[in-house]
Order: structure tokens, then sequence, then C-alpha cells
């Protein structure tokens, strides 16, 4: 986990096929919403617009009582996620979010495009000089007009 800072606000993250996820208690609290659910909320209302690629659940360890491990299903965003859910966010801080994310986003798919491997490309049709292209010129007249046999 890696944490990030929005407007003093230290936000956890998560990491998932090296792209970065929040739960929908960070983005509550980066939205200074005073209930963690108005995320969930928020996310339900809309549910037609995020993709599998924006929001998912995960069986999360946590803290529980006496500080015992106990397993919670959390539902996270991705970055796109995240600037979803605030788009349709009602705080005052939702619109600074919004430019926030997209600032991490565009950081993210440059080191994406960064340590991509690059592609072979294919090697350039060898081009024939002027004597190869008159050799061919003559040998291809040669075939047509005296045969095969007398060119030898």
């Amino acid at each position: 986990m890696t944490n990030l800072v929005f407007r003093n606000t230290v936000l956890e993250t998560i990491s998932r096929n090296g792209e970065i996820w929040f739960t929908s208690a960070e983005i509550a609290r980066a939205l200074q919403y005073k209930k963690i659910d108005a995320i969930t909320q928020i996310y339900a209302r809309n549910l037609d617009e995020f993709t599998s690629q924006m929001s998912m659940t995960l069986n999360l360890r946590v803290n529980g009582i006496n500080n015992s491990l106990r397993e919670k299903v959390v539902r996270i965003f991705s970055l796109r996620g995240a600037h979803l859910i605030a788009m349709f966010a009602n705080t005052p801080v939702a619109k600074e979010f919004r430019k926030w994310v997209l600032d991490i986003l565009d950081k993210q798919t440059v080191n994406q495009t960064t340590n991509a491997k690059p592609q072979p490309q294919p090697k350039a049709v060898e081009r024939f000089s002027h004597s190869d292209t008159r050799n061919l010129t003559h040998l291809v007249w040669c075939m047509t007009n005296v045969g095969l046999t007398q060119i030898a």
C-alpha cells in the first residue's frame, strides 16, 4: 500500500495489477463526507455508469475488536471510478478532487507507457540500386524476347 495526500488528508491506496485503487472509506474522507456510506450510496444510485474496471469488492483483513484480525468485504474504486464518484459528489472539494485524481491517472498512464516493452519494428524493404534495376530489366527482356536457353 502507498499513501497519497489530498488537501492534507492522507489516503491509503491499494495496488491491483499495477494500478491505484481507493476504498470507499478513503474517498469519503477525501470528499469530506461525514458518513462513510455516502460513497456506497452514490455508487448504488449510479451503478449503471460504473464498469467492472472502475469498482469491485475485496475481502480485506482489518483490525477488529481487541486487535483481532477479521475479514471484511470492502468496495474499492480505481482512479476512473474515484473520478466518477466525485462527479456525482456534492461537496465543496469534489471539483478539486476530480482534478487531483486525473493528475494521478495521467502520471500512471505515462509510467505505464514508459515501462511498456518496445514493439519490434519490421525491417525496411531493401531497395534495388540503379544497376540492379537495369540488370533485372535486361533479364526480363531477354526472357520474353530471346528465351531462357539463349541467356545462359
